[in-house]
């Protein structure tokens, strides 16, 4: 038989604490629709986004790193 499952988008704020969001009534939300599935997907969700964020963070930090020196030798080739 075939599942007649919609997928909806969540806002990824509604995981993020420090948002306002609130993981356990995501949690809920899931176990009253989908009984049968895997019930942690909200931590499993709530555990990449923070890795996400920690890697984007490193990535802006290099980035920054590298425009920085990329300046300075711009600048000590106009000297």
């Amino acid at each position: 038989a075939e599942s007649t499952v919609t997928k909806t988008m969540l806002d990824i704020n509604l995981f993020r604490v420090e948002n306002g969001g609130d993981p356990e009534l995501v949690r809920e939300s899931q176990r009253r629709r989908y009984a049968d599935r895997d019930e942690d997907l909200v931590g499993k969700v709530v555990d990449l986004d923070a890795s996400w964020r920690r890697a984007r963070f490193r990535l802006d930090e290099l980035n920054r790193e590298f425009n920085a020196s990329s300046k300075a030798v711009g600048a000590a080739f106009k000297e």
